[in-house]
């Protein structure tokens, strides 16, 4: 069985991942596509707050990713780590 072989936090992130890459919109698919790909998720230790951000609506997401404007505080590192 699949759940046996993953533990709940690399299921977490498999979701999550899959998520980067098929948001809906052109930009923000290849803004997540590139994060994931270049490997740097790595860097993410709180996966449960990762989700919460990705759970945002896309208008947000753009402003904070493409268009510049501040995020809340708890989103700003996967801001900043995202945008280099």
């Amino acid at each position: 069985m699949i759940s046996e072989s993953y533990t709940s936090e690399e299921l977490l992130k498999r979701k999550l991942m899959y998520q980067c890459r098929y948001r809906g919109t052109c930009e923000l698919d290849v803004i997540l596509r590139n994060f994931v790909a270049e490997g740097r998720d790595v860097h993410i230790t709180d996966w449960p707050l990762f989700e919460q951000f990705l759970n945002q609506p896309e208008p947000i997401l753009t402003d904070w990713l493409v268009n510049g404007h501040v995020a809340p505080q708890e989103y700003q590192a996967f801001v900043e780590l995202i945008r280099n």
